[in-house]
């Protein structure tokens, strides 16, 4: 083999296994996040619960949320204090998922929540494991 197919051979194997070593580091799990199954949900799943969050539901709730977003001041009732792990570790995620995707007058809570619809099933399975790690907490029955 000559140097020159030695070197390519070399970059090529080089290439392939920092693209493994990328792909299978996309596959790392959250440890804090878990599905409402105890299944844990990858940490790119956990990054978008963030991004959505960001997008969603920071303007009532929070960055951190503790319910003092900045559209909380004008809002009656305020805002749920997703942070507060003593209420929120007895809500369970399909709780949670259900005020999410259907609003909080179809859940029996502030009709001022609106319904997020549009949300598939994954991206609210992620914004539940964003809000479990704000609380830092797990459902207890």
């Amino acid at each position: 083999m000559s140097s020159s197919s030695s070197s390519s051979t070399r970059r090529l194997l080089a290439a392939s296994f920092t693209s493994l070593v990328l792909g299978a580091s996309a596959l790392v799990l959250a440890p804090s996040a878990l599905h409402a199954d105890q299944r844990p949900v990858p940490a790119a799943a956990a990054a978008t619960g963030a991004e959505l969050f960001a997008q969603n539901c920071v303007a009532c709730h929070g960055a951190k949320g503790d319910g003092d977003g900045p559209a909380a001041t004008a809002l009656n009732p305020k805002p749920r204090k997703l942070s507060g792990k003593d209420v929120m570790s007895k809500i369970s995620d399909q709780q949670i998922m259900q005020v999410i995707k259907s609003g909080g007058q179809a859940s029996g809570k502030s009709p001022l929540m609106p319904a997020f619809a549009q949300l598939s099933d994954p991206q609210i399975k992620s914004l539940v494991s964003h809000i479990r790690a704000l609380c830092a907490c797990d459902f207890k029955p």
